[in-house]
């Protein structure tokens, strides 16, 4: 009777042990299909559900979903920017699919770590790594892996300005896609070679492989890349001055960018009709096209956010539902089981899993909403702090523009009542009136975002200069933009870089009689952010900046020290003026 007693004890440990070894493969099989889904991406979150299947994926020793999870968080984050966790989990991925003699897995890792130093300039490793893929693929007879290596060492050498090279590389690179009917890598490889063409300035040569591609893509129903080759298309032309041809093309893409709800290649597609009307001079079809793709970005932060927490809902909805389903199944199994085994023994085993399932549960939402409310804490008191300054900023600048109109409205009321009204006066109030308008709307624009990306700064800044010119044809305008990272401002560092450069370019305009302004929103280092109006009006003498009517350099310089920035102003007499303002040490983050 014992010893039946501790089988059938044993016997139940190992049905749940094996019960939750099966749960947890099932759970670590979505985790790793959730991950191959979005790696490739800027998907919140996706970090930590990599990290949790890379943690079970070890427990359960599961050497092969373990070195692709490595891969493809390693992707992730070299996509974000984060590139020495991306180096890193490459390494360990490499070395897992090393221990499982995965030659393919390793080969493409190979592809990915090539990609890594290229973006990092280290041009001579990249093409070593590429080899070491193609070595590999050559004794795997893997064709799309190779063909893909290939294909990123002529990228190399395009990027080293090796033309030919490259061309050679992505011709081999098509007829190993041809061999294997891969339409997408016949595709892209088809544009890499107009590319080239492209830059070559062999147009002719350049617009038959890119139609190629683009008819591919329409065949094999490929409708993001065909939109995307549309829009190369038009760059195209837009660079052979076919400007109408150019419009045409954006407009296919546009088409169907919508239909395929892709918001951001619509955007790029606007901004360039936006500069295709702008070169025929036609001002009215430029700003429009320009407010569009403006319209459209300042949108996309407010649809990515809904639209990840309808997907987070839907997948935690549906794993509740699995685990109730699983759950219940497993119920129904151990009833059979109770049947024949000790009841007290049965009876206390599930009271002490519940017991540590509540207790683990009970501490776990305690710690959660702890750091849930310092969380908050933490927000609400950098958010009051924003809001106040952004707040004194409207006090002083809003405020006192009102107060001139209130005072000049008294004024003119008393005119009118002796018939001694100056029309200059009305003029006056009407100028302040506007700029008061303005000023408020730049101050809200601030408010609404918790983040400001620098891209949509520049775009408003482009905004406000294209409007301040809408009537003053007379000045040259141009845009020099150099952001290679992803860089955001503070709601009041981002009003305070506003308020300066408007400052400075409203001067330019009004003041320098000149007849060329340009622009610069440049990131020349990882430290160091740079905005500089330069123009080739009269300037002035930089000793006299303080005067009245030169500039108003003391409130410019003391906005740029209150944000930790640094402003220089460099001016000759009739050598123009030069207005830039500097953040060094990562204080614009």
């Amino acid at each position: 009777m014992l010893r039946r007693f501790k089988i059938l004890t044993f016997l139940i440990f190992t049905f749940i042990v094996s019960a939750q070894a099966n749960n947890s493969l099932l759970r670590l099989k979505g985790l790793e299909k959730y991950v191959s889904e979005n790696y490739f991406s800027k998907t919140p979150g996706l970090e930590s559900i990599a990290l949790e299947g890379i943690e079970l994926a070890t427990t359960l020793k599961q050497t092969n979903t373990l070195a692709n999870l490595n891969k493809m968080i390693g992707v992730h984050y070299y996509f974000n920017g984060n590139y020495e966790l991306a180096l890193s989990h490459y390494l360990k991925a490499i070395e897992l699919y090393q221990s499982t003699k995965n030659l393919n897995g390793e080969a493409s890792v190979y592809n990915e770590l090539g990609t890594f130093y290229r973006k990092h300039k280290r041009y001579e490793e990249a093409i070593k790594i590429f080899d070491k893929a193609e070595s590999i693929c050559k004794i795997t007879h893997d064709s799309s892996i190779l063909a893909a290596a290939i294909n990123n060492r002529g990228i190399v050498f395009e990027t080293q300005e090796n033309f030919p090279l490259a061309l050679k590389q992505y011709q081999i690179a098509l007829d190993l896609y041809t061999q294997i009917n891969d339409q997408v890598g016949l595709s892209y490889s088809l544009e890499n070679i107009g590319g080239i063409y492209l830059l070559q300035k062999d147009y002719s040569k350049a617009e038959s492989f890119l139609k190629q591609s683009i008819e591919i893509r329409k065949q094999a129903g490929l409708k993001q890349a065909t939109a995307m080759g549309f829009h190369y298309l038009g760059e195209l032309y837009q660079k052979t001055n076919a400007l109408l041809l150019s419009n045409a093309m954006f407009d296919s893409c546009i088409k169907i960018a919508n239909e395929i709800q892709y918001p951001d290649l619509c955007q790029r597609a606007y901004f360039s009709k936006a500069s295709n009307y702008k070169a025929l001079k036609e001002w009215t079809l430029a700003l429009t096209y320009f407010e569009r793709g403006s319209s459209i970005k300042d949108s996309l932060i407010d649809e990515d956010k809904n639209r990840v927490i309808s997907e987070l809902q839907t997948q935690y909805e549906v794993e509740v539902k699995n685990k109730e389903n699983s759950l219940l199944k497993q119920g129904n199994e151990l009833n059979i089981q109770k049947l024949r085994a000790n009841r007290l023994l049965t009876i206390l085993i599930v009271i002490g899993v519940v017991v540590l399932f509540g207790l683990s549960l009970f501490l776990y939402k305690k710690k959660q909403k702890t750091q849930e409310a310092k969380a908050l804490e933490m927000v609400q008191n950098a958010e009051h702090l924003q809001r106040t300054r952004i707040s004194n900023d409207l006090h002083d600048h809003v405020g006192a523009q009102l107060s001139y109109v209130v005072s000049n409205l008294d004024i003119a009321s008393k005119e009118i009542s002796e018939n001694k009204l100056d029309p200059k006066r009305i003029d006056a109030i009407s100028d302040m009136s506007k700029q008061a308008i303005g000023t408020l709307r730049e101050t809200v624009w601030a408010l609404n975002n918790e983040h400001i990306s620098l891209e949509s700064f520049a775009d408003k800044f482009k905004l406000y200069c294209m409007r301040m010119l809408d009537l003053n044809e007379k000045i040259e305008l141009n845009f020099h933009e150099h952001i290679p990272q992803q860089i955001t401002l503070m709601p009041n560092t981002a009003l305070h870089v506003f308020r300066i450069c408007q400052e400075a370019f409203s001067n330019a305009v009004k003041h320098a009689d000149s007849s060329r302004i340009d622009v610069y929103i440049q990131n020349p280092s990882e430290q160091n952010l740079e905005f500089k109006i330069v123009d080739n009006g009269k300037g002035f003498a930089t000793n006299d900046g303080n005067k009245s009517g030169h500039y108003g350099l003391k409130n410019m310089r003391a906005r740029a020290e209150e944000i930790g920035a640094n402003c220089s102003i460099e001016s000759e007499a009739s050598h123009g003026t030069s207005v830039c303002i500097t953040f060094k040490n990562n204080t614009y983050v």
